[in-house]
């Protein structure tokens, strides 16, 4: 996460981490912000610029590269971090840093934790006014987290279960997930769940941005109506014309021979509804990689990719 800062207090320029969680998620977000997945900076990032390197694992060379270059550009430093090198570069310029101790998540994925970065991301911000969120929303969106967990638990029988439901639907299929808005995060992370959890391909999409292509799209290959499937996850709380398009889009694709599938997510804010589609999807993918009999934890691919950049001195 990077963030730009012009010398007044109330004008700031934000780059955020992939998920984009924390500006969405709150009621009030700053549209002064940016994300970064790349190896360098943007070229405005300057002297009034804060850098804060968000990293679970603390082993991102993305992340390392772009600190690098902030310092070489004389920005402020800070990090959101577990550990790795990462830690150890934002120790080494004497920065400061939030550093956790993942003890709640003890398979040590950094897709299984994202709660610790969310929450690192939301105090900071809140503590630089980037963003307007009170103590008690927080505390009402962790409750209903809770709330939700308890349904997706393994004792809960599948007809009241919605992950075990929605895994069932979601198996064996080429998945679409759409969302929007302050889901857009969410999306790419169910996504990277998928992906690393229960190993199956899956697409995250966004509306509006998918109305004006990807629906043209769906003709071929002629076997896409055996295999696809949209899942839309559903809200409340979007705008009006996106609650609008949701409904259209899902029309459309179905007059096209696609299956879909409706996720309603039912929390009350914004923030309660992203952890709550962050828990359901992460029991979710955990019950398809069980009715693979796959392994939820390895991700024998990615080790593969990354010793093989190893052996290439990268």
């Amino acid at each position: 996460m990077i963030l730009k800062r012009s010398r007044s207090l109330t004008q700031r320029r934000f780059l955020l981490p992939p998920s984009n969680f924390p500006i969405s998620a709150s009621r009030h977000g700053t549209k002064l912000h940016e994300i970064v997945e790349d190896y360098t900076l943007p070229a405005y990032v300057d002297g009034d610029t804060l850098v804060i390197l968000s990293s679970y694992s603390g082993t991102t060379e993305e992340v390392i590269s772009c600190g690098q270059d902030a310092v070489k550009r004389g920005a402020k430093l800070t990090g959101i971090i577990h550990g790795g090198p990462i830690a150890d570069f934002l120790k080494q310029q004497d920065a400061p840093m939030y550093q956790f101790t993942p003890t709640h998540n003890p398979c040590g994925q950094p897709r299984i934790g994202a709660g610790y970065l969310l929450m690192g991301h939301l105090g900071l911000l809140k503590a630089l006014q980037a963003i307007d969120i009170e103590e008690s929303e927080v505390a009402q969106a962790i409750a209903h987290a809770r709330l939700i967990t308890a349904q997706c638990k393994e004792n809960m029988p599948t007809a009241q279960n919605p992950a075990k439901k929605l895994a069932l639907a979601l198996d064996n299929s080429h998945l679409f997930v759409i969302t929007a808005e302050f889901l857009k995060g969410f999306g790419n992370g169910f996504a990277n769940q998928l992906n690393e959890t229960a190993k199956m391909i899956s697409d995250p999409r966004v509306i509006p941005e998918l109305n004006h292509h990807l629906i043209e799209g769906l003709a071929r290959p002629a076997t896409l109506p055996d295999s696809a499937l949209f899942v839309f996850f559903r809200s409340q709380l979007y705008s009006r014309r996106v609650q609008l398009r949701f409904s259209v889009t899902k029309e459309v694709v179905e007059k096209q021979r696609i299956k879909t599938y409706d996720v309603q997510l039912t929390g009350t804010t914004r923030l309660a509804q992203v952890l709550e589609a962050y828990v359901l999807g992460g029991f979710t993918s955990f019950y398809l990689a069980m009715l693979h009999d796959s392994d939820p934890v390895a991700i024998p691919w990615v080790d593969y990719f990354k010793t093989q950049l190893k052996k290439e001195g990268i």
